[in-house]
């Protein structure tokens, strides 16, 4: 059987928001039906800030497994290139042949964005005014994500370093039904005129987000790491609510502090119904993304290429 290429223009025509988000949704209510590890990674690809990393997970109940490989160099974003590059491997699960490499760049963005939208709608937010700090890939995605599964009606965009010129030049540059619905703000006052914030940079110290209402939903895409951090992990320890979709490595990325410390809900326990979204204080979610999630994303783009013959068979 070819082996099916997947390229980012591919990625971009194929995911269906909606579906990916209900797809996500299944996954986390049933999550007990993956295997997944966190990643293996080796340092120094560069001879110095570079690093590989290895994130496979296989659907033991009816799905293919996958193998996500990423690439990363920190210090390409100060020389104008991703920080980020990744494929994703889909084997067969009756089989074990290779079916497809998709190019992941897209895909993880998508997923990510998708996961944003899935911890809102469990928290009740429909037709929302949702702010996004950030104006990268992260931003495109999450913008187009949470207008097309109506999670948002209106976005606000500041860009999290460059100043409101570069939030400017990003709305514009989006496709003309999710611009429509998108406006550049200050990034000194996003947090006051949403009824959710997305800090989506790549930050490794907290940005000047300015005040934050009390009852507030703040999501964090970005790093949030004892070494590297786009949020305040005071915001953190203090909010009424932290969820997580993955509370196990956070806790142990973050053991001794108190971020550790304090109860976190995973977004699995929401999706099941095993416990109840809070309604009330302010709302953190933290997302730092699963293998499964790539899994997930993966085949329905694959699904989505054999029905419509799209992509490179390779020989």
């Amino acid at each position: 059987m070819a082996v099916l290429w997947l390229g980012e223009a591919d990625v971009e025509a194929l995911v269906d928001p909606a579906a990916l988000v209900d797809g996500l949704a299944k996954a986390f209510a049933g999550l007990a039906r993956f295997t997944e590890h966190d990643a293996a990674r080796i340092d120094g690809t560069d001879g110095a800030t570079g690093y590989l990393s290895v994130f496979p997970a296989v659907d033991l109940a009816d799905g293919p497994a996958s193998a996500k490989v990423l690439a990363g160099r920190p210090a390409n974003a100060a020389e104008g290139r991703p920080e980020i590059d990744a494929v994703v491997v889909l084997a067969e699960p009756a089989t074990g042949q290779i079916a497809a490499i998709l190019s992941a760049r897209r895909l993880t963005a998508y997923r990510t964005a998708a996961v944003t939208a899935l911890a809102l709608r469990l928290l009740g937010v429909r037709s929302a005014t949702v702010a996004l700090a950030g104006t990268g890939l992260q931003a495109m995605t999450h913008a187009r994500v949470l207008i097309e599964t109506g999670i948002a009606a209106r976005i606000l965009v500041a860009s999290a370093s460059r100043g409101r010129g570069a939030a400017e030049a990003f709305v514009t540059g989006l496709p003309p039904p999710v611009a429509a619905c998108c406006e550049a703000v200050d990034l000194d006052w996003i947090g006051t005129r949403a009824e959710a914030l997305v800090t989506l940079s790549l930050a490794a110290t907290p940005l000047p987000l300015g005040p934050l209402a009390a009852d507030g939903i703040l999501v964090g895409v970005g790093p949030f790491y004892p070494e590297a951090h786009e949020l305040d992990p005071a915001l953190v320890t203090s909010a009424a609510t932290v969820i997580s979709d993955h509370p196990e490595r956070l806790r142990r990325q973050w053991a001794g502090h108190a971020v550790a410390a304090r109860p976190l809900v995973g977004i699995d326990d929401l999706a099941a119904g095993r416990l109840s979204a809070p309604a009330a204080g302010r709302r953190i979610v933290l997302s730092d993304g699963r293998a499964f999630e790539d899994n997930v994303a993966a085949r329905q783009i694959l699904a989505a290429a054999r029905l419509s013959g799209r992509g490179l068979s390779l020989p």
